[in-house]
């Protein structure tokens, strides 16, 4: 199922370029049939709209930058909702060797603190961990785009081809997905 907004549905901006329009989207699946008297399933959560570019270029042909900024031998850049963003933000590791021993406030804390700092990108490192659902949720409401690397992308942290880590990578590609402000 695809979900797209109608028009004039406000949309999700990155801190400090606009709101962060997000709606509430339920689904209830009753089973029948052979299924029929198992428990009714429900499933809640919030989601926005916005459009993701990213943008690159070959800086050794001038024309291809007329007006743009680079550095060194290639653009890249990022685009939300048709406007060039101006990305502000940090590397994020995980808070906490032992991930059940950090808090839900403590995530929560970390995007605040983040977001009032004048940041609107987190660029999520591939070798450490997927994050918890507060933490997606926090960055959604703060405006905090999270580039986010998949998972096993570090030299030293490739993936095995193994079925368990195949059945995580898209659990949580699946997960995190609708997020607007997950980016990967």
């Amino acid at each position: 199922m695809t979900l797209t907004a109608a028009p004039g549905t406000p949309l999700w901006w990155p801190n400090a370029m606009g709101a962060q329009a997000l709606f509430g989207v339920n689904a209830t699946f009753t089973p029948t049939g052979a299924g029929a008297g198992s428990p009714v399933l429900v499933a809640s959560r919030r989601i926005g709209f916005r459009v993701f570019t990213l943008v690159t270029g070959n800086d050794t042909d001038p024309s291809t930058l007329v007006g743009q900024e680079g550095s060194g031998g290639f653009t890249m850049r990022f685009k939300v909702n048709g406007a060039n963003i101006w990305s502000r933000g940090g590397n994020v590791i995980p808070m906490e060797e032992l991930e059940g021993r950090q808090s839900g406030a403590a995530y929560r804390r970390l995007v605040a603190s983040s977001a009032a700092a004048g940041m609107n990108t987190f660029r999520m490192w591939g070798g450490g961990m997927f994050m918890p659902e507060t933490w997606y949720a926090a960055a959604d409401a703060a405006g905090m785009l999270i580039y986010h690397d998949m998972m096993y992308a570090q030299q030293g942290h490739a993936p095995a081809a193994t079925p368990m880590q195949d059945a995580e990578l898209r659990h949580n590609v699946r997960r995190v997905s609708a997020h607007p402000s997950v980016a990967f």
